[in-house]
């Protein structure tokens, strides 16, 4: 029948968006976009020849991404991610990545250092912050989310993308979420 068909459909279609799917090719894009954000991130911290301010709250905007997309890079080239893990729910994102990371059984020593991820729970509630903070007023303290981070806050920001561009260029191996001691045993 073609309810029967439909309700198959939609169960494969379900099955797929849960498959995790391991691209080099896209991880070394996502990479390489991290990198561009931190172009980026440098030429919002100065002052321009033509009178422009620096704009440390959109730096720290760009480091959220830059770390939200070495993530993601590191875990297309070595666990995979799922259609949900890659296109995410904006700035939930970048914290359920990590926590579904840490929570995976590592098979490996090498798995295991990379679960050491190079930031803490605080750092990525306050990158979860700032994804909405800097860009919208009725998500920020100021009136005007441009004024929301100062230049310390752009330095963390900094501190913390650089942190996991590194951790993200150099890991070997990530164990796969949703990995359990169980299904983690090798055969």
């Amino acid at each position: 029948s073609r309810e029967a068909a439909r309700a198959g459909a939609a169960l494969a279609e379900a099955d797929a968006a849960e498959r995790r799917v391991v691209d080099k090719v896209l991880a070394g894009r996502y990479l390489q976009e991290a990198k561009l954000e931190m172009v980026v991130v440098r030429r919002l911290m100065k002052d321009s020849e033509d009178g422009l301010r620096a704009m440390p709250s959109r730096a720290v905007w760009h480091c959220q991404q830059a770390v939200e997309m070495a993530l993601k890079s590191a875990m297309l080239r070595t666990c995979g991610l799922t259609e949900k893990e890659k296109y995410g729910k904006g700035d939930n994102s970048l914290r359920e990545l990590a926590q579904s990371l840490r929570s995976a059984s590592a098979m490996t020593e090498q798995q295991r250092r990379a679960q050491q991820l190079p930031m803490s729970d605080d750092d990525m509630a306050w990158l979860k912050q700032a994804y909405l903070a800097a860009r919208y007023p009725n998500a920020s303290r100021c009136d005007v989310p441009a004024y929301q981070y100062g230049m310390a806050d752009a330095e963390r920001a900094i501190g913390l993308a650089r942190n996991c561009l590194h951790w993200a260029t150099h890991l070997e191996d990530l164990p796969e979420p949703g990995s359990t001691a169980a299904s983690a045993q090798p055969m």
